[in-house]
């Protein structure tokens, strides 16, 4: 009895015993059967889902996404995985992975067509969201740019706030039916588009190739006096015809203002010229009207014109008004013109000071020490409802002076100009009124008056001169009727001079 108690307490004591065994061991089993897993988002980046979990070892994680940022994309992650969305399955140990992101570059690319470049940089790599460096498609010579292949119609262009890749295009266009500009290839004018696009490079030369019509159309002057014209017009002996202008610009004619340009060899038939009620004061410059220019400080040459000039309402000082040119301060040479000049409802309705405020010509309005040689004008000029008497109307030239010490000349001219008017103006033969400053020399020589005059104020051949340089008048003479309404004289009205030949 005494041996089986003692049996049975140590079974009962190995018992206790491996039951706190299991105890324990199940206690240090159960701690370490959970996992650590961990995702980890790199700049431009975040997690979606848990990004820290604590799972039973040998169990699944939860699904994560790396999510990129705006501007960004996912790479991939730090273990090598390149999917965005990841579920780690069978975890057996602790787990630490980052998702790796990148900057979206964009990519911006300019291209010029034929007939330009691209000034700027024109292939540009840039991060989501930002903005390209501007750039600028340049027309090469004899081009003009028309427009980038996204509509867009400034040449220069700074794209902004970019978020998808831009390829565009410059598109140029040539400007004329061919030549390349120069003195030895002229570009050529096929057409009224051709003659306009001259704007665009008023030092080049031109030449017209066909007859232009240009019924239809309501002309503005080519050029004004920003962008005037110093290149070459050749008319190559051809007829431009039918061209009307009807214009809120100054310098109403074909071509403007001319600066040192040339321009020749071609007739203007059936021109007509409207003017406007133009606010010399407001704009500060005198309103110049011709048919070939507005204004001339060239050489015009070899050209025949025929048409109209109407004025209807001139209410500001400063008007020049002539068959060919409005205010001519070059050279005119073998120049004709056919011109009906009808001026109405002059009121002067600002005094501004000037001595002759409006002045008109049937071949040049005012002359600035013009030289001006072989060149005849006919036609008419009328002046109805119009009071202010202080202007100056002539057969060739309303009004002459000479600003800049020179020695210039008026030789073998003819006018028959018929020109009918009321007892407020002046009017002369061949030049309305004539001022010879000092230090200057004026010389007309071998020319004719043969139109009728009913004016006021009439003289044959000039109405009214002032001399005090040198003024010589050789070979001239008039056969022209003169009717005077107030007072005249068969050759010179009026005259005071301290030098005359």
């Amino acid at each position: 009895m005494k041996t089986v108690k003692s049996v049975l307490t140590i079974t009962i004591v190995c018992s206790l015993f491996s039951f706190i065994l299991f105890l324990f061991g199940c206690f240090i089993n159960d701690d370490s059967t959970f996992c650590k897993v961990v995702y980890i988002a790199g700049e431009g980046g975040t997690i979606d889902g848990i990004a820290e979990q604590e799972i039973r070892c040998g169990e699944d994680a939860t699904t994560v996404i790396a999510v990129p940022d705006k501007g960004y994309k996912f790479v991939k992650w730090s273990d090598g995985i390149t999917t965005q969305e990841r579920q780690d399955k069978n975890i057996t140990a602790d787990k630490s992975v980052a998702a790796e992101f990148a900057t979206i570059k964009i990519t911006v690319t300019y291209t010029a067509n034929e007939g330009g470049t691209i000034d700027g940089i024109a292939e540009q790599e840039i991060r989501y969201g930002e903005d390209a460096t501007a750039v600028v498609a340049v027309p090469d010579v004899g081009y003009k740019f028309v427009k980038w292949s996204d509509g867009k119609e400034n040449a220069d262009r700074k794209d902004i706030n970019i978020t998808s890749s831009i390829s565009v295009v410059a598109e140029f266009e040539f400007l004329y039916g061919g030549g390349s500009g120069t003195v030895f290839s002229p570009y050529l004018i096929e057409n009224y588009t051709h003659l306009q696009n001259m704007s665009y490079y008023p030092d080049a030369y031109y030449k017209l190739v066909n007859d232009l019509d240009l019924a239809g159309i309501d002309h503005e002057p080519i050029f004004d006096d920003i962008n005037y014209f110093d290149g070459s017009f050749n008319g190559n002996n051809h007829t431009i015809k039918n061209l009307t202008v009807n214009t809120e610009s100054n310098f109403p004619s074909l071509f403007g203002f001319i600066g040192n340009g040339s321009v020749s060899y071609f007739n203007l038939v059936n021109v007509s010229v409207k003017t406007v009620n133009f606010n010399t004061v407001e704009a500060k410059h005198n309103y110049c009207v011709g048919t070939i220019a507005g204004v001339s400080y060239g050489f015009i040459h070899d050209i025949t014109v025929s048409g109209t000039i109407i004025a209807d309402g001139l209410y500001y000082d400063g008007i020049a008004i002539g068959g060919l040119i409005g205010m001519a301060g070059g050279t005119i040479a073998n120049c004709a013109t056919d011109i009906q000049i009808e001026i109405s409802n002059i009121q002067r309705n600002n005094d501004t000071g000037i001595t002759i405020p409006y002045v008109f010509g049937g071949l040049v309005g005012v002359g600035d020490s013009a030289l001006i040689r072989e060149s005849g004008a006919s036609g008419t000029i009328t002046l109805t409802e119009s009071y202010p008497k202080e202007g100056a109307t002539g057969g060739l030239i309303g009004y002459y002076f000479t600003s800049r010490e020179v020695e210039t000349s008026i030789k073998d001219c003819t006018t028959n100009v018929e020109i009918y008017g009321d007892t407020y103006y002046d009017a002369g033969g061949f030049i309305g009124r004539v001022y010879v400053s000092n230090n200057t020399s004026l010389q007309i020589l071998n020319s004719a008056v043969y139109g009728d005059i009913t004016m006021g104020n009439v003289g044959g051949f000039i109405g009214r001169g002032s001399c005090f340089g040198v003024l010589n008048i050789e070979k001239c003479h008039t056969e022209g009727v003169i009717n005077i309404l107030s007072r005249g004289a068969g050759f010179i009205f009026m005259y005071d001079s301290n030098s005359m030949a």
